[in-house]
C-alpha cells in the first residue's frame, strides 16, 4: 500500500464548483423561478443573479488553487559496528550479518516510497585498527544521497568489525548535533529521527578515548548528547541488539529522546530486529505537508481536505485527534492529526487531495 498510496497521491487541489447554485428551483412569477420579481433568478432582490446581494455578480466561495508537497521523514540508521557485532555460532549468523539483513529487508520494502528517506551511519570508524573507538570519519550514508536500492546494496557489501573494536556509542550519536556532518539529515524541514542499535554499552578501554556518555546509573553525557540532538530537532530511538546490550544506559537515552518509544526496544535476533525497523519505520512516517501561502484574498478558514474522497474534518490544534490542523499561523503547512495519521501510516488511504474555497468542515 506505500507505493500504492505515492503513486496515486497527487495532492491536486480541483477548484469548488461554488457553495451556491445558479439553478432557478420554481416559478412564481411566469419568470421560470421561484420568488416574485421578473428577473428570471431565484431571488428577490431584484438583480439578474442567483443570490440575495443586490449585485449583478453570483456570490460563490473564494476559489483558489494552490500546490502542496508531502514532507518525508529522514530516517538514520546508527548501527553498533564493535567487535562484540560480529559474535555468532557455529550454526548462527553474526550480529552483524544478521543486522545487514534486517536493514536490506527494510530498505527493498520502503524503496521508491517517497515516504522515508533514509541515512547510515556507524560507530566506530570502519577504518579503525587496534582497540579503536574513533568517529573521526565522514558520515556513512547522508539522508538522499543513495536510493534505497543503491543503499542497500552498500550496506550488503560490508565486512563485519574486527573483534578488537570498542563501543563509542555517545560519540556516534554525538557527531549528528554538527550540521556539517550530515547536512542533508540535519538541514531537512520534515521530521527527522536517528534510530540507535546497539549490542552493548558504551566501552572504550583502549587508545586514551574516554567515554562519552557518563558512569550509571544516571549517564549525564548521554542525557546531555541526547537533549542537544532534540534542540536541533532529531528525536532518537533506541533498539538493544541481543542479550549484551546495558538496558539502564539504552533507557536513558531513550527516556530524553522525545518520542513515544521512551524506553528501548529489544530484539533479540535478526527476525526480531527487521520486525523493529518495520515498525519503527511505519510509526515515523510524516503526516506534514507543506503549502504554498495563498494569496492575500484568500481564507484559510475555507478549504477541506479528503482521504479517498471522504473528507476529513478540521480538528484545530488537533484537540479531538481525529482530523487535520494547521500548524501554525502561516497557513502554509497542514497536519494530520492522530486518527488521521495512523491511517497514512498503516497505508490505508489510496488518495489524499484537497479543494479551497468552501468553509471547512469541522469535527462535529
Amino acid at each position: 500500500m506505500k507505493n500504492a498510496f505515492f503513486a496515486a497521491l497527487s495532492l491536486l487541489l480541483a477548484l469548488s464548483g461554488g457553495c451556491e447554485s445558479d439553478q432557478d428551483v420554481g416559478s412564481g412569477s411566469g419568470d421560470g423561478d421561484a420568488d416574485t420579481d421578473a428577473d428570471a433568478d431565484g431571488d428577490a432582490d431584484g438583480d439578474a443573479d442567483s443570490d440575495s446581494d443586490g449585485d449583478d455578480t453570483d456570490t460563490v466561495c473564494d476559489e483558489q488553487s494552490f500546490n502542496v508537497e508531502y514532507e518525508p521523514t529522514r530516517l538514520m540508521i546508527l548501527l553498533d559496528n564493535s567487535g562484540s557485532m560480529d559474535s555468532g555460532g557455529i550454526f548462527t549468523d553474526s550480529k552483524w550479518d544478521m543486522a545487514k539483513a534486517a536493514l536490506t529487508t527494510l530498505l527493498d520494502a520502503w524503496a521508491d516510497s517517497g515516504q522515508i528517506v533514509f541515512g547510515f551511519d556507524v560507530f566506530p570508524d570502519f577504518e579503525c585498527s587496534g582497540f579503536c573507538c574513533d568517529v573521526s570519519h565522514p558520515v556513512v550514508a547522508d539522508c538522499g544521497d543513495y536510493t534505497e536500492a543503491a543503499l542497500s546494496t552498500m550496506i550488503a557489501g560490508f565486512d563485519p568489525p574486527p573483534g578488537e573494536f570498542d563501543t563509542p556509542l555517545c560519540d556516534g550519536m554525538d557527531r549528528f548535533n554538527d550540521p556539517l556532518y550530515a547536512p542533508s539529515f540535519s538541514e531537512a524541514d520534515g521530521p527527522r529521527y536517528l534510530v540507535v542499535v546497539s549490542d552493548g554499552n558504551e566501552e572504550c578501554n583502549g587508545g586514551g578515548y574516554t567515554e562519552m556518555c557518563g558512569s550509571s546509573p544516571s549517564y549525564t553525557g548521554a542525557v546531555s548528547v541526547v537533549t542537544d540532538l532534540l534542540d536541533n530537532g532529531i528525536k532518537t530511538i533506541v533498539i538493544g541488539f541481543g542479550s549484551g546490550a546495558d538496558p539502564t544506559q539504552l533507557n536513558v537515552i531513550a527516556s530524553n529522546g522525545g518520542t513515544a518509544y521512551d524506553t528501548y526496544v529489544d530484539a533479540d535476533d535478526g527476525p526480531e530486529l527487521q520486525a523493529m525497523f518495520e515498525e519503527i519505520a511505519a510509526a515515523v512516517v510524516s503526516c506534514t505537508f507543506a503549502v504554498d501561502e495563498p494569496a492575500a484574498t484568500a481564507d484559510p478558514d475555507n478549504v477541506n481536505f479528503f482521504f479517498d474522497e471522504e473528507v476529513i474534518p478540521w480538528d484545530p490544534d488537533c484537540e479531538a485527534g481525529v482530523g487535520w490542523t494547521w500548524t501554525d499561523d502561516t497557513h502554509t503547512e497542514v497536519l494530520f492529526c492522530d486518527e488521521a495519521c495512523a491511517q497514512l501510516q498503516a497505508g490505508d488511504i489510496d488518495d489524499v487531495s484537497a479543494v479551497f474555497g468552501c468553509p471547512s468542515i469541522p469535527v462535529e
